[in-house]
């Protein structure tokens, strides 16, 4: 049996093990780093992607990438992977929180921020919202495809606004 030491080598094993397939290993590594040291955001965000990807357990998974934001928030991918989760399970109300304090950081790309917030208003039939979220969606975006991707966004929402008024 292995004998890890320190931290970082022990966070290291866990990303070993998770990159391997092992993700029971991975998980249980996590957890033990988290009886260790419970503000360990990298733990956090690693027992998310398990339970995301590995075991499908959503709500699960938006709890530890909550857990993940809390503890480090400078962690960009955390921030993605949470308001992402609360999109799936149609939380509006903590995505649109999560949104809010995701945006005042440097470390978060807005561009994909505001989409998924834009998503979470059109899902609600708030389209006019929603456009407004695309446009600032636009205005951050720093790729090709990311301005291509939001303008097609706000193309479909003004098809559904006019079905709306049907």
């Amino acid at each position: 049996m292995e004998i890890l030491y320190d931290l970082e080598e022990k966070l290291l094993r866990m990303q070993q093990l998770l990159q391997a397939g092992k993700a029971i290993k991975a998980k249980r590594l996590a957890e033990e780093l988290l009886e260790e040291e419970p503000g360990l955001a990298e733990a956090h965000m690693t027992l998310g992607t398990i339970y995301e990807n590995h075991l499908q357990d959503f709500a699960r998974a938006a709890t530890c990438y909550a857990l993940a934001v809390r503890f480090d928030e400078s962690i960009a991918i955390a921030w993605y992977a949470l308001i992402r989760m609360q999109y799936y399970l149609s939380d509006y109300v903590a995505l649109e929180h999560t949104c809010e304090r995701a945006l005042v950081h440097v470390h978060v790309y807005k561009f994909i921020v505001y989409q998924f917030h834009a998503l979470a208003q059109e899902e609600q039939l708030h389209f006019k919202r929603a456009i407004r979220l695309f446009e600032l969606a636009q205005l951050y975006a720093m790729q090709d495809g990311d301005l291509d991707t939001a303008k097609k966004h706000i193309q479909r929402v003004k098809v559904k606004m006019d079905i709306k008024r049907d």
